[in-house]
């Protein structure tokens, strides 16, 4: 059960195997999905409110979703070599996911790189079918690019305060390269682990610091060893909804272009459901006692720039300089825009 990994993001889209039955009788093309997020997570009701309904109403009732929670057909990364071949059609992945899905992905997890979701949303906008496209170069169809949440520092010893904090603090380093150039780029004590053993790590002491997202304390039952989470959004970190490319190419012409359609109001209705959920969680939070003081402003400083430094020594390795070139080039014309607007 500790595998259950709540800031794993919900079940995506699906692409169909042909079952038997006829029409009257049912669904004639079953969509198989996996997700690593428990059924108790907010994630799990989005899909049976905002995405099942969505393929009912788009295919008139002959597709079905199943979807496989809690991690009970792998990983992400098996999960991700079973859509390869082809045991699976679809997945919803979280922010690491994400990443082995499609590398450049990492490039909008940059740390301080977005101020807020308003600017998210207007880069996901502009950048959305560049996304798509170098999703589909691995094999993926990209359906959905959702939030999983603005990441957060987080300790079992207490307030990361000042700069001694950070280096007194061993920090597990779940994230691949993004998160070990970005320890190195804070010289503090780090330890590459996954989702699971970071969650391992918190509970025995062997780290007592982490960057992710505030769900991941409540969803992993670690509400009562945490005492502090930084109130300080660093990165933010996307989710996606992926079918593999043969398998949406396989449906209905008519029931791709009515998903299509409906693409966008799914993807705003899910992001806004996951940033109530964020807001309710570091309510809760709050409610067990887990610390959000402030962070130094000459700590938070020191850290803006130190991370940013990582921007560069993560091009052309995570990601092409020329994709963090025109995401910045949007970002300066909407924050202008923003700055003109009374």
């Amino acid at each position: 059960m500790r595998r259950l990994i709540p800031w794993l993001l919900i079940a995506g889209l699906a692409a169909a195997l042909l079952i038997p039955g006829t029409a009257s009788a049912g669904p004639s093309r079953l969509l198989k999905a996996s997700s690593l997020a428990p059924k108790r997570v907010g994630w799990v009701r989005q899909v049976d409110e905002i995405l099942i309904p969505a393929i009912t109403r788009c295919t008139e009732g002959e597709v079905a979703l199943k979807v496989y929670y809690g991690g009970i057909m792998g990983d992400e990364l098996e999960t991700l070599d079973k859509m390869r071949q082809g045991l699976l059609q679809a997945g919803g992945y979280s922010s690491t996911g994400t990443l082995h899905m499609c590398r450049a992905f990492g490039v909008v997890s940059l740390p301080f790189l977005f101020s807020d979701y308003d600017e998210v949303d207007y880069v996901r906008e502009k950048m959305f079918d560049e996304f798509h496209r170098l999703c589909q170069d691995n094999g993926f169809f990209l359906y959905l690019w959702v939030d999983q949440d603005f990441d957060r520092f987080s300790s079992r010893r207490g307030p990361l305060i000042s700069l001694e904090d950070f280096r007194t603090s061993r920090f597990a380093a779940w994230y691949g390269s993004l998160d070990r150039v970005l320890y190195e780029a804070l010289e503090v004590q780090h330890t590459p682990l996954n989702v699971p053993g970071t969650v391992e790590a918190f509970r025995d002491g062997t780290c007592d610091a982490t960057l992710g997202p505030a769900l991941f304390i409540l969803g992993s039952g670690l509400q009562g060893i945490t005492k502090y989470v930084s109130p300080v959004p660093v990165r933010y970190s996307p989710a996606s909804q992926v079918l593999t490319n043969a398998a949406w190419d396989s449906l209905a012409l008519e029931h791709r272009e009515c998903l299509l359609a409906e693409r966008e109001a799914i993807q705003q209705a899910f992001c806004l459901a996951s940033r109530r959920d964020t807001e309710d969680c570091l309510s809760a939070l709050r409610s067990y006692g887990v610390s959000q003081e402030p962070m130094d402003p000459e700590t938070e400083l020191a850290l803006r720039v130190r991370l940013k430094r990582s921007w560069d020594d993560l091009a052309g390795d995570v990601y092409p300089r020329e994709l963090l070139d025109r995401i910045l080039a949007h970002l300066e014309n909407f924050r202008a825009r923003k700055a003109e607007t009374p």
